[in-house]
């Protein structure tokens, strides 16, 4: 079978099963039009010009060179390959980059999801863990975040509090951790009179459907602050920024890159921003993002937090 094809994405099925990873009986090889010998005078006068007038375009057509990422992503793989390690190049015009451990945690059963946990210290991601679990072993998986959080001196949990993580609160009980928050990513959005934008006068509710929205440009906007403060030397609060240790498992590493990075924004029937759903997600052929929902939970602590510690205490 000879599969021929010029990449999209970065993170296309294609690319990542062909290119990145191949099979071991696979011979994967990159063809570009300067081994064509039959290439017209015309057509190269064509693609010289393409590169002096837009060189990344250029790239794409012509050199095979995938695109970050869709246009529609909440948050660029250009963004997201900047931040590794942005706590150690980047000092923050006001506060610090470590402080206060929070564990974020999208809880999954024995069906096609996996759980995974995403730790920040401060505004660094730490650490980051995902496994399958058995049916019934929701207990089981619960005692698995509490190790992780005793293990990284965590003060909280943040955990997905919809439909297989309801009862997650009461297994963290049980454990004698109390310190836990929800994330109801269908709630309605956190701190509504607020505005989001300043210059436009939008306030919160009128920006955004729900919680997960809001919390998802919540990371984005600081991914692209570190993005600007990396390559462009900006300057930034460190609550304004965002990083990721490189020390990180490298798989895992990688894997939250990209669920990251392919996560893309809808509206609703109003125009408010919402983020695709994993129906839409399996739509694309893209798998559930669950380290990045754990990524994001745990960078919710901020909005959703002092109330649910508050009630619970």
């Amino acid at each position: 079978i000879w599969l021929v094809w010029n990449p999209r994405f970065k993170t296309d099925y294609i690319h990542k099963r062909f290119v990145v990873d191949p099979p071991k009986d696979c011979v994967s090889r990159l063809i570009n039009y300067d081994e064509n010998p039959f290439l017209s005078e015309t057509s190269r006068k064509e693609i010289e010009q393409l590169k002096e007038d837009d060189y990344e375009e250029y790239q794409h057509v012509y050199l095979g060179v995938p695109k970050d990422s869709s246009e529609n992503s909440i948050i660029k793989l250009k963004w997201i390959e900047a931040v590794v390690d942005a706590h150690l190049k980047i000092t923050p015009l006001s506060g610090e980059w470590l402080g206060g451990v929070t564990v974020g945690y999208d809880v999954a059963d024995d069906g096609d999801d996996a759980n995974a946990t995403t730790t920040m210290d401060g505004y660094v991601a730490v650490h980051v863990d995902e496994w399958k679990a058995g049916e019934d072993e929701l207990d089981k998986s619960a005692g698995r975040v509490v190790n992780t959080a005793k293990r990284l001196n965590a003060s909280l949990i943040g955990y997905d509090s919809i439909g297989v993580g309801a009862g997650t609160g009461a297994h963290f009980n049980n454990l004698k951790w109390r310190k836990h928050f929800k994330f109801n990513a269908a709630a309605k959005v956190a701190k509504p009179e607020k505005y989001y934008s300043t210059a436009g006068k939008i306030k919160n509710k009128d920006h955004f459907e729900n919680l997960k929205a809001q919390a998802w440009r919540a990371v984005s906007d600081r991914f692209k602050n570190t993005y600007l403060a990396v390559t462009k030397g900006r300057k930034f609060r460190a609550d304004q920024m965002i990083s990721i240790s490189s020390e990180i498992d490298k798989k895992l590493l990688e894997k939250l890159k990209e669920e990251l990075s392919v996560v893309e924004k809808t509206y609703s029937s109003s125009g408010k921003e919402m983020v695709e759903s994993k129906k839409q997600l399996r739509a694309r052929e893209v798998d559930s993002p669950n380290i990045a929902d754990s990524f994001i939970i745990a960078n919710s602590r901020s909005l959703v937090a002092r109330a649910n510690i508050a009630d619970m205490l």
